[in-house]
């Protein structure tokens, strides 16, 4: 599992939760750094923050399912803003899953688990 979000606090929230389930997590704190994580070590699923300084979740997530190495990882766009609950917006960037922070761990689980089976 990668989580890749520029906000250490929220990553920390993330890791405790996932690792707490029996996820092994890596994070990232930009979309380099993301895709360079992929690129060594191909995730069961990515969570990726949509609003980060570098690049949008959105716009990574884009390049994901754009890209025949990464396009069937799945993705978790999470964000304190309002384009994650737009439907249209998700559709557009290929999110597999959105979460509107702040996230409940349970929620969490849910959307790794539904998208892992």
């Amino acid at each position: 599992m990668l989580v890749v979000d520029d906000d250490p606090v929220s990553v920390h929230l993330l890791e405790i939760i996932l690792d707490r389930s029996g996820y092994e997590v890596e994070a990232a704190r930009s979309a380099g750094e993301g895709f360079q994580k992929m690129a060594a070590n191909r995730p069961d699923v990515v969570i990726i923050d949509d609003m980060m300084p570098d690049m949008t979740g959105g716009d990574m997530c884009r390049q994901m399912k754009n890209d025949p190495e990464l396009q069937s990882i799945p993705v978790i766009l999470i964000s304190a803003g309002l384009r994650v609950q737009d439907a249209a917006y998700i559709h557009r960037v290929g999110a597999d899953y959105a979460l509107v922070k702040p996230i409940l761990p349970k929620d969490v689980i849910k959307a790794v688990e539904t998208l892992l089976g």
